[in-house]
């Protein structure tokens, strides 16, 4: 048995909201189209926006983008997706 596990003070219990109760925290695909936008008028039109979505692996972020750049095209604003997967790894030949 771990050392902590018998332990049972209500405080620590509650200090953990559940994942659902977060929820509410993270933006919805509207409002991270809609800052995306923002960001695009606010910038030159000379100009490119390039938006960084990072995260742990697995968690969507190659669906997030492909999202937002498809509700952007969808608004007429120019957007492409450039997936960086795997750009930190040594490209060696064996």
């Amino acid at each position: 048995m771990h050392p902590a596990a018998d332990h049972d003070d209500a405080r620590d219990r509650d200090a953990v909201a559940p994942f659902d109760a977060m929820a509410h925290l993270a933006p919805s695909l509207d409002d991270l189209v809609d800052r995306a936008a923002e960001l695009r008028a606010a910038a030159p039109a000379n100009r490119r926006l390039l938006i960084g979505i990072a995260g742990a692996p697995g968690v969507g972020k190659t669906t997030l983008a492909a999202a937002i750049v498809d509700e952007l095209r969808a608004l007429g604003i120019t957007a492409a997706h450039v997936p960086m997967d795997g750009f930190h790894l040594a490209d060696v030949a064996a």
